[in-house]
């Protein structure tokens, strides 16, 4: 099918430009860090992902037809074509056409007619161009045995067109979950506003209030999935969406985008890609819609777990029974019989929405009157550990409220981190303390910070001697040199400093939050009561 929109001499002029940027993929293969061993054998790394993104099962892939009482869109206009383009983030690789970023965020006003003319006529036909339906996947390689397709984390490239009109259809999905509040709350993945912060902070006020009442129990199941964006059953989604009310030309776009995806494999330096694999299942990969699209798939196990027989703690007169992060599931029980009863839930939903879990990944916690009690948890047959220490979202929670391992592991990553930066600033670095201090705060920092929202009132002391030694061994000073003199010639905070500065700006984001959402609640309730965070800081509660 061709569509002509009157714009010849530009298409034209498109098509040279896609026959004289072979340069870019030239550069872009030098530059992409893939391991030669999926390279020397292709059938094997074709074979993994073929598994992972088809699905035999649907093999009859249904044609959808525009609906009968479909309603009507106005044309796309240039403001919206210049807000698409705005919101591209340059420096990333390109699709198959080879076309960057770059060249969109240069010529705005040049795209502009050319792209509006194009999702308009795609919005009344639902014609989806094939190129945008492919798939380039890179395999990067992330640790362990470089020969096992399941070390390397699949990355998709596509066209930056399809990516600026997948956007347009995101814009379309957030003012719809904007005016109809779909999403739950209890989700803070790929949510403006939202953040890991948000859920650690949320599970740490939860098992503190646990320590408080000795009599009380918190019962955590640290769900893992497998491949959990990748084994979306589609024809779930869709019906979902349907049931939820979306606009009927809106979801026939998005069943009409992902109709007859495909993907290839690149299995090396030189370009050599896989043959076509026809994805039958998942969210498409590497588009922008995929996040939303997910975490709407997955919204209704927070009233599948709401169940009063399953004893969910509470913030208030709140019922806190999941919390999510993208895939990231946490179930919540106060009774060890709600709890296996929420599991047993948990399993059937599971099998009803075609998602599986990595039982060895999931782990199960106890905080608080039973917490020393071992037991022998199952799911599907499969036994589950209990543990008193989980990482969740990149931070170590222990259902003591001990930091220790969270400390080791800052350390750990502080030394490592200080010592490449040690090695660059004698090297490379010419011993210049401007690009060593950009460096530091811009890379270091971050790792040894995260989270110290959190964890700041127990460690961030204890992290102090770590910033203090890195600098003086950088300067040459003695070590009796007082640590406060030396951070005025560097301009530098102390990390206790930067602590309470980030507490800070997430106790105000807190505090301009939806009152109705649960960061908000567990602040107010702060507020009222006290806790870590007013032993913490007392002085800061007086601001707000």
């Amino acid at each position: 099918m061709s569509l002509h929109f009157g714009i010849g001499l530009e298409w034209r002029l498109l098509i040279l430009i896609r026959r004289t940027s072979g340069d870019w993929f030239e550069i872009l293969s030098l530059t992409t860090p893939i391991s030669q061993s999926l390279e020397s054998s292709p059938s094997l790394g074709f074979s993994y992902f073929q598994a992972i993104f088809d699905d035999p099962s649907s093999l009859d892939q249904p044609s959808f037809t525009i609906p009968i009482d479909c309603p009507q869109w106005p044309p796309v206009t240039g403001t919206e074509i210049d807000n698409l383009i705005s919101q591209l983030c340059s420096g990333k690789a390109p699709g198959q056409d080879l076309l960057p970023a770059e060249l969109y965020q240069s010529f705005p006003l040049w795209w502009r007619p050319i792209l509006a003319a194009l999702f308009t006529k795609i919005n009344e036909t639902g014609y989806i161009p094939h190129s945008w339906k492919m798939s380039i996947v890179v395999p990067i390689f992330k640790k362990r045995d470089p020969t096992k397709p399941s070390n390397f984390r699949p990355i998709s490239l596509l066209d930056v067109v399809a990516k600026l009109y997948g956007r347009f259809l995101l814009n379309k999905l957030l003012d719809w979950d904007k005016e109809q509040a779909i999403i739950s709350d209890a989700q803070a993945g790929f949510r403006e506003g939202a953040s890991t912060l948000h859920q650690l902070f949320i599970l740490h006020h939860l098992i503190t209030h646990v320590h408080m009442n000795p009599q009380c129990s918190l019962y955590l199941a640290f769900i893992d999935f497998s491949a959990a964006f990748d084994s979306i059953n589609r024809r779930l989604l869709w019906s979902k969406l349907e049931k939820a009310g979306i606009n009927k030309r809106l979801l026939w776009l998005l069943q009409s985008l992902h109709q007859d995806t495909v993907l290839r494999i690149r299995l090396g330096h030189n370009g050599l890609l896989s043959q076509k694999n026809l994805m039958r299942r998942g969210v498409k990969q590497g588009c922008i819609l995929a996040p939303f699209l997910f975490n709407f798939f997955i919204n209704d196990i927070v009233p599948a777990m709401s169940s009063p027989s399953f004893f969910p703690p509470s913030i208030k007169d709140r019922k806190v029974p999941v919390l999510l992060y993208a895939d990231d599931l946490l179930l919540l029980s106060q009774n060890r019989l709600g709890f296996k009863r929420m599991l047993s839930q948990f399993q059937t939903y599971c099998a009803t929405q075609c998602l599986h879990i990595n039982y060895s990944k999931t782990k199960i916690m106890i905080c608080g009157k039973y917490s020393k009690v071992k037991s022998i948890w199952h799911l599907n047959g499969h036994t589950i550990e209990q543990v008193h220490t989980f990482k969740y979202l990149g931070i170590y929670i222990n259902n003591k409220l001990s930091w220790a391992q969270q400390l080791a592991h800052i350390k750990l990553v502080a030394l490592k981190a200080l010592g490449l930066l040690k090695k660059f600033f004698y090297s490379k670095g010419g011993q210049l303390m401007r690009p060593m201090s950009k460096l530091y705060i811009s890379k270091i920092l971050p790792k040894i910070m995260y989270g110290c929202e959190i964890w700041g009132p127990s460690l961030r002391s204890a992290l102090e001697p770590i910033q203090n030694t890195f600098f003086k061994q950088i300067l040459g000073l003695p070590k009796g040199t007082p640590a406060a003199h030396m951070r005025i010639e560097l301009k530098s905070p102390s990390l206790m400093a930067r602590a309470d500065l980030a507490f800070l700006r997430l106790w105000k984001k807190f505090s301009e939050a939806n009152p109705s959402s649960l960061a908000k609640l567990c602040w107010e309730v702060q507020l009222e009561k006290g806790g870590w965070a007013k032993n913490f800081m007392p002085w800061a509660f007086s601001i707000f």
